[in-house]
């Protein structure tokens, strides 16, 4: 059995972390091949991003994929909850597309994390609209067929001894931890059957009143299309921005930070 673990950097220096204790290769499981691919500074909405890691699903052909990626998504100017919703949707679209176009048997989705260090906005504001994302993804996993929700226990963000730098894992202490969390979503993969009967649904959108409700009802038509890689030859590079300005305050595909198993760590460079 195959597993694909995908993500931004959390997944990347969790695959360095395995790399360098031979004790935990493979997740330290037996009866399945486990890899992983993290995309340093790794966006949903960045259209590169979801090309790299549709084009790792393509290669390695895994039957479960297990999602950690959106942080990146929310620290961004203007950031407010309709930017929680349309993340929201961007992930149930993308588990669709792995479950429809390479027929996944199950995608889960790995609860976002709080942060104590943030680049744009106040760490404060962050913490909040992941919490409203958390909230949005597991209402509306419920009835996506093939897909799950996973909840990343036991890492409190007020626990500085867990972090690095307030928002990368430690290797002593949290590592361990998130390692921990990501092997048992790989076994809940492995043992239990999400429920193929359900119809696939449009994820809802919330009642209330937004000014933007028309760009966030234009990502729900379009997110399937040119966002999702679809009718690009996805074994193709990751094509390089030719605008320099292009996704500002992003990491273009001409620096993205990418790595995936086996992880040399002569070549790891965080952000």
């Amino acid at each position: 059995m195959k597993i694909v673990v995908v993500g931004s950097s959390h997944v990347r220096r969790l695959g360095t972390f395995i790399y360098n204790r031979h004790a935990l290769h493979n997740f330290n499981l037996m009866n399945c091949e486990v890899k992983c691919l993290g995309i340093g500074g790794g966006k949903v909405s960045n259209s590169d991003h979801v090309q790299t890691i549709l084009s790792f699903i393509e290669k390695n052909r895994p039957e479960h994929v297990i999602v950690h990626i959106g942080g990146n998504d929310l620290d961004i100017l203007g950031a407010s909850e309709d930017t929680t919703e349309e993340l929201g949707l961007r992930l149930i679209l993308l588990s669709q597309t792995l479950t429809t176009r390479f027929e996944i048997k199950s995608v889960t989705i790995c609860q976002l994390l709080p942060r104590e260090s943030t680049r744009v906005i106040a760490s404060n504001v962050y913490n909040d609209l992941v919490i409203k994302t958390n909230r949005f993804l597991k209402a509306q996993i419920k009835d996506q067929p093939h897909c799950r929700y996973w909840k990343i226990t036991g890492v409190k963000n007020s626990d500085r001894n867990n972090y690095v730098d307030g928002v990368h894992f430690n290797y002593d202490v949290g590592m361990p931890k998130y390692f921990r969390n990501i092997r048992g979503s790989i076994i809940q993969a492995m043992t239990t059957t999400v429920s193929s009967e359900m119809p696939s649904k449009v994820p809802k959108r919330s009642n209330r009143k937004r000014k933007s409700t028309q760009r966030l009802g234009e990502v729900m038509e379009n997110i399937g299309s040119s966002d999702l890689g679809k009718g690009v030859p996805i074994d193709n590079p990751v094509p390089s921005s030719s605008n320099p300005n292009n996704n500002s305050g992003q990491l273009s595909a001409d620096n993205l930070h990418v790595q995936s198993n086996p992880i040399d760590p002569n070549t790891y460079n965080d952000d």
